[in-house]
């Protein structure tokens, strides 16, 4: 069963999102709101006015609840301006009822581009009621549907609502009767997403450093990001602050992964073949038999399920350790199958690595050695980024250029529509790319593009990030119908996407 979020729409101040199937019974395992969560909208009839506030405006969520946000104009906006009373009727005129979406996914779309019949719906939570005497009911709305409970009257708005877009107007009433003065109800907003698991909001977050920065991994509520001039900060759940590399400019961290050991350990890499290993309290460098490879940058980390570590880098470099803390035992592979610069190293199991990089190379580890024979990518580009998704991989590069395979056996990789778009440049690189524990992909890169794969898994849909800055790097988190993902970038910008 496809599943659509319920968001709150607030009248101008408020919202609160939760999880519904837009046209029949709500799915027991996403749970219900309840009054602490909905828009409560108190109106005036006597003055002609409306005032609506959010009672819990901080985010709630928890096992087997997708999300539930409170707060001013965070996810949905509706205006409610140019109301009036007459003949027995309160009514919020055709240039005031409309809905604004504030989130980065477009609502009443499965896949980006076909509207959904359901459209956007603005349903009655509750109420509305008369705070006196008197009865208050809803008339001229357009159907009425299960969403939280049986019969809940509302208002449609049909076709795409682009993000950052508004609906035209709707005449919302309420006829009166008995005496009634005042009244109040809640609302709330369903609507089909590409993506219903996925991204809704990106904030930027002062990470405390200027740096141009190209990694980043998460670990539960924590977060590593590395860049120039041996730059590593770490957000411990609630502020962040700088952890030394024991290196400085004009040195460069270029990539890190976390694993959840308690404490998180893990491994960072950088130039002149450096590799680095956390301890879960401080960051020094990892013994290293370098080989050849004494002065070739090191781009990337990545390890197999069984905490296998690979690193690749400059001149087709690898090196690998099976100390699955990551602390010794790193020696360089060799032969390695190409002399490309590869940018993306990393594998499910210990007999299926990739390392992938310039020229769109590919070269595979089925257990004894690297080899290029019989892996096809089917592009000349350069190839910096992946991430995989319900056994299919995903691998991004120059020119938005993405490729797909089974992840088993991954041998020849098909060409994506990438759904950049226009207006960023046709040389628009994907450096960065992960998913989430529901399998949803994400790439960033060039001009601060952020492209997803939407639910069905055909199309790649643009999200608007906020920036033009170059993002270098994306981790994404959460599971339970939780998400959040942390994207980095160049002059140590970092954004955080939520629900």
């Amino acid at each position: 069963m496809r599943l659509s979020h319920t968001l709150a729409l607030a009248t101008v101040l408020a919202f609160a999102a939760a999880c519904s199937n837009p046209e029949s019974p709500t799915n027991p395992e996403l749970g219900s709101l309840d009054g602490t969560n909905a828009i409560t909208c108190n109106v005036s009839v006597t003055a002609n006015t409306m005032n609506c506030d959010s009672p819990n405006p901080n985010a709630r969520s928890g096992p087997n609840y997708s999300v539930s946000l409170g707060g001013q104009n965070n996810l949905v906006q509706l205006a409610a301006t140019g109301s009036n009373y007459s003949a027995g009727a309160f009514t919020f005129t055709a240039t005031g009822g409309t809905v604004k979406n504030l989130t980065v996914q477009p609502m009443g779309t499965a896949n980006g581009s076909v509207a959904d019949t359901g459209g956007v719906k603005v349903f009655f939570y509750s109420g509305p009621t008369c705070t006196g005497a008197g009865t208050a009911t809803v008339t001229g709305n357009d159907g009425a549907a299960t969403f939280t409970a049986a019969s809940q009257k509302y208002y449609k708005y049909a076709g795409i609502l682009a993000p950052n877009a508004t609906t035209a107007g709707k005449a919302w009433t309420v006829a009166l009767a008995g005496g009634c003065t005042a009244f109040t109800f809640q609302v709330l907003v369903n609507s089909v997403l590409p993506q219903e698991s996925g991204i809704l909001k990106w904030d930027v977050v002062n990470a405390g450093t200027s740096a141009d920065l190209t990694g980043v991994s998460t670990n539960g509520t924590e977060v590593w990001a590395v860049g120039a001039g041996g730059t590593i900060v770490h957000y411990n759940g609630s502020s962040w602050s700088t952890q030394a590399s024991g290196h400085s400019a004009p040195f460069a961290v270029r990539a890190v992964e976390i694993h959840g050991s308690n404490p998180a350990r893990g491994v960072a890499v950088g130039d002149s073949g450096t590799i680095f290993f956390y301890n879960g309290t401080t960051w020094s460098d990892a013994p290293l038999n370098h080989g050849t490879a004494a002065l070739l940058n090191v781009s990337k980390v990545g390890e197999t399920g069984s905490k296998e570590w690979w690193a690749c880098g400059g001149g087709g470099v690898i090196f690998h350790t099976i100390d699955s803390t990551g602390a010794t035992g790193w020696a360089q592979v060799t032969p390695t199958g190409t002399g490309n610069d590869l940018h993306v190293c990393g594998g499910s199991t210990q007999t299926n690595v990739y390392a992938i990089g310039n020229g769109g190379v590919i070269t595979h580890w089925a257990g004894t050695s690297w080899s290029t024979t019989g892996y096809t990518s089917n592009t000349t580009q350069d190839l910096y980024s992946a991430s995989g998704g319900n056994g299919t991989i995903y691998v991004g590069g120059a020119n938005g250029t993405i490729i797909s395979s089974p992840e088993s056996p991954g041998t020849t990789f098909t060409a994506m529509t990438s759904g950049i778009g226009t207006g960023v440049g046709a040389d628009t690189t994907l450096y960065g790319g992960e998913s989430s524990d529901q399998g949803h992909p994400y790439f960033v890169g060039f001009g601060g593009v952020i492209v997803y794969l939407n639910d069905a898994g055909t199309t790649w849909l643009r999200m608007p990030s906020g920036t033009t800055t170059t993002l270098n790097d994306v981790a994404i988190s959460g599971g339970n119908g939780q998400m959040e993902a942390w994207a980095v970038g160049n002059g140590g910008l970092v954004l955080h996407g939520h629900r």
